[in-house]
């Protein structure tokens, strides 16, 4: 209970990392409920109470960035890792890496995933599988790395959508295109062709600094489409291609995270936070007192 203006009331879930479902009408921990993200408009005291904890919690503001009131019911996963481990996801990939829970980085909350090479090519990565599979798909997270790769031409992935077979598959990664020059970088398969545009992100790439990245990609037979936004820039996505093929067992059926692939023997810790996938709605970056409707 905390004293507010209106007397006592109970704590919400915005100041806390917990989430209130109207349909079960209890507060329970993000992830926990299959009713999450209802689409309910919270009675009048709700909203002046937050609009008074904006001003008397501003220093606390962490605290609530940790809940997003999303009015969106096409929300298909989400984790932030506080479980403090894999269990919300399909499974995890380890080649000459490990990957586990990590608190020593974290975008919000108290847990990030944490994947770790330190010798070697190789991968290591959480992934999630959908079923049914996704014709349009947006997926949001947060990520950081410590180091960058060490040879020209290098690249490390660390997002990538599936479908059944090839056809229709994303991947984005960090290259190093000499000392000093690294970019973001792309390459998809449409119907039948693995494509690595040579057009790199002009985005500048730094290294132990939280980017917010959100891969939206439509299946279409003339239509589809893939763009990239970072930090939400709507206006100027960093990698945009449309009028694709991306019909051929176009859908997704799963997407991964972390380090997919590298072809280079670097060392580097790379971090996973706050992801959120939609099948419907561009998501965007977390937004303090997004629960203010």
């Amino acid at each position: 209970m905390i004293q507010t203006p209106w007397g006592e009331v109970q704590t919400p879930m915005a100041i806390l990392p917990y989430f209130y479902c109207p349909k079960c009408d209890v507060d329970v921990n993000i992830g926990e409920c299959c009713h999450n993200r209802q689409d309910f408009t919270p009675p009048l005291w709700i909203k002046q109470y937050a609009l008074w904890l904006k001003g008397k919690f501003e220093v606390e503001g962490r605290l609530l960035e940790k809940f997003e009131w999303l009015k969106d019911n096409a929300v298909v996963f989400q984790d932030g890792f506080e479980s403090n481990n894999y269990t919300a996801w399909t499974g995890t990939e380890e080649s000459v890496g490990t990957i586990a829970a990590a608190t020593d980085q974290t975008r919000e909350g108290t847990y990030s995933s944490k994947s770790s090479i330190s010798a070697g090519s190789g991968y290591a990565d959480c992934y999630k599988t959908f079923s049914p599979t996704l014709s349009i798909v947006y997926s949001r997270f947060y990520m950081r790395f410590s180091s960058f790769p060490e040879a020209n031409g290098a690249v490390w992935a660390f997002i990538d959508y599936d479908s059944v077979s090839m056809q229709g598959s994303v991947r984005i990664h960090i290259k190093r295109q000499a000392a000093g020059d690294f970019r973001w970088y792309t390459e998809y398969h449409d119907d039948t062709t693995w494509y690595t545009p040579t057009t790199l992100f002009t985005q500048g790439v730094n290294t132990n600094t939280w980017y917010c990245f959100e891969l939206y990609r439509k299946k279409g037979s003339a239509d589809g489409e893939i763009k990239l936004y970072q930090d939400g820039n709507t206006t100027t996505p960093e990698l945009s291609f449309t009028s694709l093929a991306l019909a051929t067992e176009g859908d997704v059926n799963r997407l991964t995270l972390g380090i997919s692939y590298m072809n280079d023997p670097g060392t580097t810790n790379w971090y996973v936070d706050s992801v959120i996938v939609d099948n419907a709605n561009y998501i965007g970056p977390i937004q303090k007192y997004a629960f203010i409707l």
